[in-house]
Parts: structure tokens; C-alpha cells; sequence
């Protein structure tokens, strides 16, 4: 899918696997600062290879074999999502194959922390057919400048073409205004616990 912007002639198109660690590099910048990510990845000199060995992970599990990946085509801003019917659950075997890359991404005090988050994602999930959105960034220095919505739109249309919801879990409030803006709706705040920082689990519906 390729998505020109009629004015800067900047465009969404869809990430090769040969792409993937341009996107990963996007997501894993604009997530520097993620209060859930910074939650359980290891917090020294290696912290932020941490944060972007985190999202080479999950690209590497579940998030480039399902091939619905974006770039800007000017390689400021990325997004992660998974179609319709796909489970976010890793099997044992790819978690145990994973399980030493997990702890040198966040060490062993981490690991707990990491394993509640997955455990609140996983088990809060909607059933329902959607599309989910898992990341989406653009580069720390060009926030505010409509990249953000000129990757979320290409999708945001073809699901309201087909029909379908999609979702996200939020862990930032100050991003809940640009997500609202593109029709998403809180549909409940959770606490991680022992000052573990919250989250806002996100509906849209198609229009």
C-alpha cells in the first residue's frame, strides 16, 4: 500500500522485511521514553539498545511474518499492527527460544514486570474480529508536525472500507487527545501494580 500526500509528496507505504530495522529504529526511538516499556526494560548504560532490542523481538515473533507494517516514506515515523484474527499470545516454544534475548533486554528484576504486562494485554484483549494497533512513532524531534496521523489514516480508511474495530492499548495519557481525535474511545484504565505506571485500553469503531 502506497499512500501519497498531495502537498509534501510524502508517503505511507507498506514496510519489506528488509525494512523492518528502519522500522524498529523509529518505534524504538519514539518509545524512549514509553513510561510502560521503560517499566521492565533494564534501566543502565544499556537501556535504550534495551528498548530496541524489546521491539526487534516482538518483530521478529509475531510482527513481520503478518506483513502489516508502514513507513513514512521519508523515513520519519513507522507503525506495527496486526490483521484481523491474530492472537498476540507466543507459543511456549518461541518463548523459551526467546527467553535469553527477554532477559538481556530487562534482566531478571524485569522479567516479572514484563510477564504482568503480557498478562494484561493478553488477557484483556478483544475477542471481537479488529485490527490491532501495536506501535506507532515518529521521531522525537518531529512530534507535532502530523506524521502521527498521516501514518494512522491509510488504515483508519481501508477498516472503515471493510467494516472493522480496531484497537490499542495507550500508555502515555498525554497521547489520549490524538488518539480520540481518530475515533478511538478509553474503554478502561489499568494500574500495574507497586507504582508501575497505568494503561488506557482503546476502541474504534468503523464509521
Amino acid at each position: 500500500m502506497t499512500i501519497a500526500d498531495s502537498q509534501t509528496g510524502d508517503a505511507v507505504v507498506k514496510a519489506t522485511a528488509a525494512q523492518t530495522s528502519t522500522v524498529i529504529d523509529i518505534i524504538a526511538r519514539a518509545f524512549d521514553d514509553d513510561p510502560a516499556v521503560n517499566w521492565f526494560v533494564r534501566q543502565d548504560h544499556r537501556r535504550a539498545a534495551a528498548v530496541r532490542q524489546f521491539f526487534q523481538m516482538m518483530a521478529d515473533t509475531l510482527y513481520v511474518r503478518h506483513d502489516e507494517n508502514y513507513l513514512m516514506s521519508d523515513g520519519t515515523g513507522a507503525t506495527m499492527w496486526l490483521p484481523p484474527g491474530i492472537s498476540t499470545q507466543v507459543g511456549l516454544l518461541e518463548t523459551l527460544q526467546q527467553l535469553p534475548a527477554v532477559l538481556r533486554t530487562v534482566r531478571w528484576r524485569g522479567l516479572r514486570r514484563l510477564l504482568q504486562v503480557q498478562a494484561v494485554v493478553d488477557g484483556n484483549h478483544p475477542h471481537e474480529p479488529h485490527y490491532y494497533l501495536f506501535a506507532i512513532g515518529t521521531l522525537p524531534e518531529l512530534r507535532g508536525q502530523g506524521i502521527g496521523s498521516k501514518l494512522m489514516q491509510p488504515m483508519l480508511e481501508r477498516m472503515d472500507r471493510e467494516g472493522l474495530p480496531a484497537y490499542l492499548e495507550n500508555s502515555k495519557e498525554q497521547n489520549l487527545p490524538f488518539y480520540e481525535r481518530h475515533g478511538f474511545e478509553v474503554t478502561q484504565q489499568i494500574q500495574f501494580p507497586n507504582g508501575g505506571p497505568p494503561l488506557w485500553l482503546m476502541w474504534r469503531k468503523p464509521r
